[in-house]
C-alpha cells in the first residue's frame, strides 16, 4: 500500500522509474569527472580562450554539488522503492567515499584529477546501473503496462 502511495508522488520517465534523473546524473556525473581531467590541461588555453570560469572553484562545486544531488535523488529513491537491488548504491556509495578523501585532503594535488574522476565515474556507473535494475524490475514493468 505504501508503495503505491509513494509512486504517485515520485517521477515517472520511460524507463520505468526514475530515467531522467539517471540520464541527467550520468551526464553531470561524466561532465565533474571530464572537467576534473581536462581542467589541467585547458589552464594553458585559458589565457587565450575565453573558458577561465572551467577552472573556477564555483564550477567545481556545482558540478560536483549537482551531480550528488542528483544521484540522491535518483539512485536512492529507485532502490527503496523500485528495485531493492544493492548494486546501484555499492557504485554510489564507492564514488561519494572516494569524493570524500578529497574533503578531508587526504589525496595528494597530483593525484586529485584522477581521484575525481574515478568517483565520478563510479557514481555514473551507479547511474546506469540504476537505469538496467529498473528497466528489469518486475515491478516496473507492470506498472509501465498498466500506463
Amino acid at each position: 500500500m505504501m508503495a503505491s502511495t509513494t509512486q504517485h508522488i515520485l517521477p515517472k520517465s520511460s524507463a520505468g522509474g526514475f530515467g531522467l534523473l539517471d540520464r541527467t546524473g550520468v551526464v553531470l556525473s561524466l561532465a565533474c569527472g571530464l572537467h576534473c581531467l581536462l581542467t589541467p590541461l585547458l589552464i594553458g588555453a585559458a589565457a587565450t580562450l575565453p573558458i577561465k570560469w572551467l577552472a573556477s572553484e564555483t564550477a567545481e562545486f556545482w558540478l560536483f554539488s549537482g551531480s550528488v544531488a542528483v544521484a540522491a535523488a535518483s539512485v536512492l529513491p529507485s532502490y527503496w522503492v523500485k528495485h531493492r537491488r544493492k548494486g546501484c548504491l555499492v557504485f554510489l556509495s564507492a564514488g561519494l567515499v572516494v569524493l570524500g578523501l578529497l574533503t578531508f585532503g587526504s589525496i595528494s594535488e597530483q593525484l586529485e584529477p584522477w581521484v575525481v574522476a574515478g568517483g565520478a565515474f563510479s557514481i555514473t556507473v551507479a547511474h546506469l546501473v540504476n537505469i538496467r535494475l529498473c528497466r528489469q524490475c518486475a515491478h516496473c514493468r507492470v506498472e509501465g503496462e498498466a500506463s
